[in-house]
């Protein structure tokens, strides 16, 4: 089993970095470091987790309320009120999406809600010892953008990071989006970076080390159904909405209580530069992909799954090489 370090939260929102031979249970990290703050518990928590895990079925409820009160109450056609509301969720999904801010509120940590998402599936951030994200004495504090796959329904894999401390969901992406999200089953792990090479050419301008990270289990908290299929696609294609069908515990949004955890890979160095050259983008997407892969193969066994369990990576094929110019 690999030797990692369990990443947890201290009091003070700083990273408490604990080494151990393996993978620290949440009782074990509790008694380590105390949580920020105490998850819910009882009804209030089931509550919690189903609101977190059903943020579009309740975009669904709200706007079928709408149509209904548009259609009986003030007498105006129901499609009229569905189309505001779609439109009005097309606007949320393309604001949240930007790059823009790119953080969550740094005091998420502390938020309840969060603290029962954390618990409820064991969200754990697992970094191996080999992988050195801290700065030496003698070096300026290094920049580095975070992968993090597979999107899963919800990106619970940024909320591991955001609770790790060290700002890591400051920077963190999560690559597949959309198409990936659309894609996700139950028992199968994969990644969409086909025409994603955006993530390298931002870490080149912007003097950043590209880290890719895994959560395995995500895709196992829900089980999945694909009527429809083309068109939803049809839809992410081309209005970027994406409706997946899924369920949890009896049938609701609410995910089953099964471990996620997020493991960090080594950072891949690129080279500086304001006009990254296309050979220079070819080959650090090439490396990011190939240390995805090791990634996920060497830690999976720690993570519980079988030998035959495989992740897909649906990306690019290789570019001819070129000659960067000088």
């Amino acid at each position: 089993m690999p030797r990692c370090k369990t990443v947890v939260p201290s009091e003070e929102r700083r990273p408490a970095v604990v080494k151990r031979t393996e993978w620290a249970s949440p009782e074990e990290e509790a008694v380590m470091v105390s949580r920020v703050e105490k998850p819910a518990c009882g009804l209030l928590r089931f509550w919690i987790i189903l609101i977190t895990g059903g943020m579009f079925h309740v975009f669904l409820a709200y706007s079928l309320i709408g149509c209904l009160f548009s259609e009986f109450v003030l007498g105006w056609p129901w499609y009229m009120s569905l189309g505001a509301f779609l439109a009005a969720y097309i606007t949320c999904v393309s604001i949240a999406a930007t790059e823009r801010v790119g953080a969550p509120d740094p005091h998420i940590r502390g938020q309840q809600a969060m603290a029962t998402l954390r618990d409820y599936l064991s969200l754990k951030c697992v970094i191996p010892d080999d992988v050195d994200l801290d700065p030496k004495p003698e070096q300026q504090p290094p920049s580095y953008i975070f992968g993090s796959h597979p999107h899963g329904i919800h990106a619970f894999g940024c909320s591991a990071l955001n609770f790790a401390g060290n700002d890591m969901a400051r920077v963190v992406l999560v690559l597949g989006g959309e198409q990936e999200s659309i894609r996700t089953r139950g028992g199968e792990d994969a990644v969409w970076l086909k025409n994603r090479k955006g993530f390298v050419r931002l870490a080149m301008r912007e003097g950043a080390s590209l880290v890719p990270t895994y959560s395995f289990g995500l895709v196992d908290i829900y089980d999945y159904a694909f009527p429809l299929q083309a068109l939803r696609m049809w839809m992410v294609n081309t209005l970027r909405v994406c409706v997946p069908i899924f369920w949890g515990v009896a049938g609701t949004p609410c995910p089953y209580e099964r471990p996620v955890t997020t493991v960090v890979g080594a950072p891949i160095h690129v080279e500086w530069t304001l006009h990254p050259h296309p050979a220079l983008v070819e080959d650090a997407y090439c490396r990011y992909v190939d240390a995805l892969e090791r990634l996920y193969e060497t830690h999976k066994a720690a993570a519980g799954y079988p030998a035959d369990r495989n992740l897909h990576v649906t990306r690019d094929p290789p570019a001819s090489k070129e000659t960067p110019r000088q």
